[in-house]
């Protein structure tokens, strides 16, 4: 999953998304393989986004929001891997392009 969130003039938040489907199994199986993706790229297995108290899913957090940039008005990305339904289906919202390389962008300082 990778998702972005850009600030609003309202203070809320746009969300675009793109979900692509990586493995596909068993409760047990998906959840084992999700922990060996989570061992192979060093990041610890977590359960629940903290922003969402009663979240149980387990995520490998690849990259995090970034809460600095959007109290300043700028876009941020975020990026994980958890284990969804069997109903979820790959797919890429058609504002997302856009809103992950606007996110994605370096500052660079002097």
């Amino acid at each position: 999953m990778r998702r972005t969130l850009s600030p609003r003039v309202d203070g809320k938040n746009n969300f675009a998304r793109s979900v692509r489907i990586l493995d596909i199994g068993t409760p047990d199986e998906t959840r084992a393989r999700l922990a060996q993706r989570a061992r192979c790229a060093a990041v610890p297995l977590a359960i629940g986004d903290p922003a969402f108290p009663d979240d149980t899913q387990p995520r490998a957090w690849l990259r995090s929001r970034d809460r600095q940039r959007l109290d300043d008005g700028m876009a941020t990305a975020e990026r994980f891997l958890t284990i969804a339904p069997a109903t979820a289906r790959s797919k890429t919202g058609p504002a997302f392009p856009n809103a992950w390389a606007a996110a994605s962008q370096l500052e660079l300082t002097a």
